[in-house]
């Protein structure tokens, strides 16, 4: 769902003794605390902060880190995220801190802004906002550890009103011991940029740098450099390094450590003349999310020819999910490119079949839709139960713990499985959104379709402070898939794009609610 985020600073802590300057690659676990916050409840809205957020837990995962990871956080939020981090690191030998969203500096402090701050005046930043001096102490005082902060957040700042035009990025860290590498998305009191697509510019161009085998300090090297040209030398990324050893986010496929690139992951390309390794030419008449032995690659489209580079020499299984769920088995040889073909086994005939049921409880009538094998409710439900909202629009809105009792009897609250199966049926999560989306009450028009008859609305959220939030803008639609004690999983319809995307949330927050027959 959430808009997006600010971004500038990076802060690598540790390696303090030299006898142990490689230690971290192979015999110490990795935990990393992923923050993204864009979706500000008082100005400030961001595009891609969230977006951020899920690229980094997903490259951290693949790079050996267990990850917790907050969206759309609340000072609260954030601070209950910290203490779990820190109280999990006795146990872990490398700590990764990551955060997208505001940030701003003020009287040298560096704040990281939660989406619930309102920072009417200067003296409410103590308050309301997080500081990063905390992050900072913590990993000083635990120096016998490896530890890394990533700061991507400053982007415009949307409180300068009465900061007399300063606050704009933020101040170095200088109390940083030795072991510590600090890094900044742009200079020293600078904007970053959100990207033009949907990362913003330093996070995209620095996973891409960590899942390349070398040192970490030739990671923010080669991050600026590829920076400095995707921005025309507008954003500079910078460091202070006082690192004593050796890290690798990744190494080489036969464990050495190198500063040489010597392979690449697997990735969706042209296709090249020289094969390193191995490749597969893909043919497909069916589209959906691609899958190399387990790891999702990207999303094809039916009728393409897709090149997969830099696949190792052996057996592979390769896996489509969307309108069809195919899988092959494949061996890749050495310099050569292997063939292979997904035909469509049978036309997708999506049926929409629409008819009409009574919740005899408030004895209402409400559309229904069949789509494939499972039957969904095609308006939004409006039983009125504890825990339930209704916006300014007339939307009732409900918590999670609301919507897991609300839906009728022979109904149920979708599992977050069930949501997949009606997004995959839809040509995944990138294209969904269009073919679900009512063709009425989205902002903009919403790029909509509806050719599923799902008629989804824009109903929005009820954030913090009881408000109301995004309406004309997102729909979003509990699951009754739990991701902790605090948080459930949702899927998301954008008024300007076609997905519909998944995450996490408060279930304290209130959202809209579909049932699906039992």
């Amino acid at each position: 769902m959430k808009p997006l985020l600010i971004k500038p600073l990076v802060v690598l802590l540790f390696l303090l003794c030299p006898a142990m300057q490689l230690f971290a690659q192979e015999h110490q676990k990795r935990l990393a605390l992923v923050i993204g916050n864009a979706a500000y409840q008082h100005g400030g809205a961001l595009k891609n902060p969230v977006n951020d957020a899920d690229l980094m837990a997903r490259t951290l995962e693949d790079l050996g880190f267990d990850v917790i990871k907050e969206t759309d956080a609340g000072l609260k939020d954030m601070q209950s995220a910290f203490k779990g981090f820190v109280t999990r690191l006795d146990d872990y030998g490398v700590a990764l801190f990551f955060y997208a969203g505001h940030g701003m500096q003020v009287d040298g402090q560096n704040y990281l802004i939660p989406v619930d701050a309102r920072l009417e005046d200067k003296l409410s930043v103590e308050f309301e906002a997080f500081k990063v001096s905390s992050v900072n102490r913590y990993f000083a005082f635990n120096d016998d550890k490896l530890n890394i902060m990533i700061l991507d957040a400053c982007r415009n700042n949307p409180y300068r009103a009465w900061m007399r035009g300063g606050g704009q990025g933020f101040n170095a860290i200088e109390d940083q011991g030795a072991g510590t590498i600090i890094a900044f998305a742009t200079r020293e009191g600078e904007t970053a940029s959100d990207g033009t697509g949907s990362n913003g510019l330093f996070t995209q161009h620095l996973v891409e740098q960590m899942r390349i085998p070398q040192n970490i300090t030739d990671v923010f090297q080669n991050t600026r450099v590829s920076v400095l040209k995707a921005s025309n030398k507008q954003q500079v990324p910078q460091e202070w390094n006082m690192l004593t050893g050796n890290f690798y986010f990744t190494q080489t496929a036969s464990g050495q450590r190198t500063n040489e690139v010597v392979s690449k992951n697997p990735s969706l390309g042209r296709s090249e003349t020289i094969i390193t390794y191995g490749s597969i030419e893909l043919t497909t008449e069916i589209s959906g999310a691609l899958y190399l032995d387990g790891k999702l690659m990207g999303n094809i489209s039916s009728n393409s020819k897709t090149p997969i580079n830099e696949v190792r020499v052996g057996t592979h299984t390769v896996k489509i999910v969307g309108n069809e769920t195919q899988t092959h088995e494949i061996t890749v040889y050495k310099d050569r490119a292997t063939m292979l073909i997904f035909k469509k086994k049978k036309e997708d005939h999506t049926s929409a079949v629409v008819a009409t049921f009574i919740d005899s409880r408030e004895n209402m009538t409400y559309k229904s839709v069949r789509i494939g094998n499972q039957v969904w409710m095609a308006e939004n439900l409006g039983y009125v139960i504890p825990g339930s909202y209704v916006n300014e629009k007339g939307d009732r809105l409900y918590t999670w713990k609301a919507a897991m009792k609300a839906c009728p009897a022979g109904w149920h609250l979708p599992s977050d499985k069930e949501w997949e199966i009606l997004v995959n049926r839809f040509g995944g999560k990138d294209k969904a959104g269009a073919a679900l989306k009512s063709t009425s009450g989205w902002k903009d028009g919403g790029n909509s379709t509806n050719s599923s008859n799902f008629t989804g609305l824009p109903a929005g959220i009820r954030g913090s402070f009881s408000k109301f939030l995004y309406l004309d803008e997102y729909g979003l639609f509990w699951s009754s898939t739990e991701e902790s004690e605090r948080l459930a999983w949702f899927r998301v319809l954008n008024y300007d794009n076609s997905e519909m995307n998944r995450d996490v949330y408060a279930k304290v927050r209130a959202l809209s609610c579909r049932c699906v027959r039992d």
